[in-house]
Formats: C-alpha cells, sequence, structure tokens
C-alpha cells in the first residue's frame, strides 16, 4: 500500500468510500425491511470502511511530506484493510476529535465523551454486538438469534453514526481532493496527541 503513487492511493480512497456508501444503503433497505440486527452489523461495517478511507489521506499526507516508510509503518496500513479492531477504535477516535466541534456548535451528539472513551479502551465490545447482528449465539445452554440482541433504537442509533460518519470522511475527501496543500497544511499544524 505505502507503495503505490498518490494518484492511485486517491482512486483506492475513492474506492472505499464508495463502499462504504454502498454498505450504508444496503443496511437502510435492510432497517426498512425491519431487519434490525442484519442492518446494525452493516452500519458498523460501513464505519469500519470508512475509517480505510481516512486513514489512506493520512498515508497520500504521509507520502506527500516525503516520510520514510519502516516496516512498520507498512504492516500498519496494510493492516487496516483487516483488523476490525482497528477500524473500530479508529472511529472512536474520530468521534472523540468531533465531539468537542459538536458540542461547540451545539450540534446533536449520539454519545457522551465518557461513553466514547470507554468504548476506545474496548473496542472488542463493538465487534461483538456487530457479530451478534449476524449469527446465532449459544447462551446459557440456549440460541439467541440475531433479533434478541439488537433492537430498532440501538440500530437507529448506530445509522445515525454511519451517516455522520460518512458526511464527515465525504467532507475531508472533498477538501483534501480540492485543495490538497491547504488540508495537509492545517492537517500537520493540528495536536492530536490529547486523543492518544
Amino acid at each position: 500500500m505505502v507503495n503505490l503513487e498518490i494518484k492511485e492511493l486517491k482512486n483506492e480512497l475513492l474506492k472505499c468510500l464508495n463502499n462504504s456508501k454502498s454498505l450504508l444503503s444496503d443496511a437502510d433497505y435492510l432497517f426498512k425491511d425491519n431487519r434490525f440486527a442484519r442492518a446494525y452489523s452493516i452500519y458498523r461495517l460501513s464505519i469500519e470502511e470508512n475509517q480505510i478511507s481516512n486513514m489512506l489521506i493520512y498515508l497520500i499526507i504521509e507520502k506527500s511530506i516525503n516520510k520514510d516508510f519502516s516496516i512498520e509503518d507498512e504492516s500498519f496500513f496494510k493492516n487496516i484493510f483487516t483488523d476490525h479492531l482497528l477500524k473500530i477504535k479508529f472511529s472512536l477516535i474520530e468521534d472523540c476529535v468531533f465531539f468537542d466541534f459538536f458540542e461547540k456548535y451545539s450540534i446533536k451528539q449520539h454519545k457522551i465523551k465518557k461513553q466514547i472513551l470507554s468504548q476506545i479502551s474496548n473496542p472488542r465490545q463493538l465487534d461483538i454486538f456487530k457479530q451478534y447482528g449476524l449469527y446465532a449465539h449459544l447462551i446459557n445452554n440456549k440460541i439467541r438469534l440475531p433479533s434478541n440482541f439488537i433492537s430498532k433504537n440501538k440500530c437507529y442509533k448506530i445509522q445515525q453514526e454511519s451517516k455522520l460518519s460518512l458526511s464527515k470522511s465525504r467532507t475531508f475527501v472533498e477538501m483534501f481532493l480540492t485543495s490538497p496543500e491547504v488540508f495537509i497544511r492545517k492537517i500537520t499544524n493540528m495536536d492530536f496527541s490529547i486523543y492518544r
């Protein structure tokens, strides 16, 4: 991945963004059909796919400032495609970054900051819920179906989260593709260390 040219990475970025949009659309169909458990899982996958496009922006920025990539960097960018916990964690960090912005402008939040920070330290719980939406599980010697775990309200919340995540990513991509130099300058001057 780190060996691709910036132009190729931009194309890959758009593919991931479009796939995230497609997953969101598929989940919306399931939601309308009252299949909330499956819809929940696909909304979560849409959010995860979005994180790949966000990380590709980061990779493009790194390449544009001529970063020398280590073996660890190469491994990291390769893992972002397969490591669900990593993608979930990045989506939560994104929520945390935007939380202060939303609060400042009195924009309705779907999570409280304490909840986001708790989920960052345990992304596995969100991954397990994603699996609950797809598979039957044996709990206390009884089979529990996906519909036993995911309510309409829980699905509605992740639907909104997924739409917001896609909207934020689309905005970043548009800003990046329209004026990459300005975008890179602004991003490289931000201090994200408080979110680690």
